[in-house]
């Protein structure tokens, strides 16, 4: 049904709330409805593309050390949740 798609989507603020000061990542709950409809996608054939700035200003845009640090972090928290991705 969606084979040859993509669809590309942001992960805070889309598929899980943005983080408040007082919360971590590991820590945030994604919405329901938005897991459902992602899995429904990839069952049909799309290709998911996650997006995501996390840390960005926190590591003043240095990719290596996202990569060292928030990659891990957000990479489980998918799994956590099976949240189904491409890229």
């Amino acid at each position: 049904m969606f084979e040859g798609m993509t669809f590309v989507m942001d992960i805070d603020g889309t598929i899980c709330p943005i983080k408040r000061k007082d919360q971590e990542y590991a820590d945030l709950v994604p919405y329901p409805d938005i897991v459902a409809k992602i899995r429904e996608y990839k069952e049909g054939g799309a290709k998911i593309v996650l997006y995501t700035s996390r840390n960005m200003n926190s590591y003043h845009g240095n990719i290596g050390l996202i990569n060292a640090n928030t990659a891990k972090i957000l990479l489980n928290w998918l799994e956590k949740w099976d949240i189904p991705y491409d890229e």
